[in-house]
Parts: C-alpha cells; sequence; structure tokens
C-alpha cells in the first residue's frame, strides 16, 4: 500500500486536512487569562458534526446556539468553521453568522467556556 495520498479523491480539501490534522494552535484564553492550545484530532467527524448541526438547526439562532454549546466545551475546535463554509456555500453571509455566534457567546455560563469561544471567534 502506498503512503502517498491521491489528492483527486479531495479536491481543494486535501492541503487544508493535511494542515489541519496535524495541527497544534491556540484555540482561546482560559478565564485566567492563560492561552488554550488544541490538537486537531478528529477533522472528518467534526465535519459530520458540522453537516448534521447545519442541516437540523431550526433557524440562525438556533444554529448558533447549537455551535456555540459545542465550541464552549471544546469539541468542536475545527467543526464551527467547517460551518461557516457551510453557511457560506448556502447563500449565508459569513459575518451574519459570526455575529450570531458572538451573541450566543454571552449565553455561555461557563467562564472558562465563554472565554475558549471568544478566544476562537477572535
Amino acid at each position: 500500500m502506498s503512503d502517498e495520498v491521491d489528492d483527486s479523491l479531495h479536491p481543494g480539501r486535501l492541503d487544508e486536512l493535511i494542515g489541519t490534522v496535524t495541527g497544534i494552535y491556540e484555540s482561546g484564553v482560559a478565564a485566567d487569562g492563560e492561552p488554550l492550545y488544541a490538537v486537531v484530532q478528529d477533522t472528518f467527524g467534526e465535519y459530520l458534526a458540522a453537516r448534521w448541526v447545519f442541516e437540523n438547526a431550526r433557524d440562525g439562532e438556533d444554529l448558533a446556539r447549537r455551535v456555540a454549546c459545542m465550541m464552549a466545551v471544546g469539541r468542536f475546535d475545527a467543526g464551527w468553521q467547517y460551518v461557516l463554509d457551510l453557511a457560506e456555500r448556502r447563500g449565508r453571509p459569513r459575518a451574519d453568522l459570526l455575529i450570531q455566534l458572538r451573541r450566543a457567546s454571552e449565553d455561555i455560563p461557563d467562564p472558562a467556556g465563554k472565554a475558549r469561544m471568544v478566544g476562537m471567534l477572535n
């Protein structure tokens, strides 16, 4: 079996996935001001979750609330960006969803979760 991956199977996504799957990045700021770091390990799973959340949300507010909850617990480090991509592909401006996510972050009760989410949005 070859170690090479046929990039024609994933046009336009292979380079993005390679960079994301092995990436360590600053994902936000803890309540005490210290940076939080994350390793994206489950990119495909997060993409599938993003599609499910996007397709099953009742409206934009429900979508933002669901995504915010997942971001706040640290289980949607890459997925929330996939939601933005899906929304944009369906004709919804990315900026509109970002505004709704910022509003939804205000309702996160856990200070560390809220800080994590705000850090990812910035």
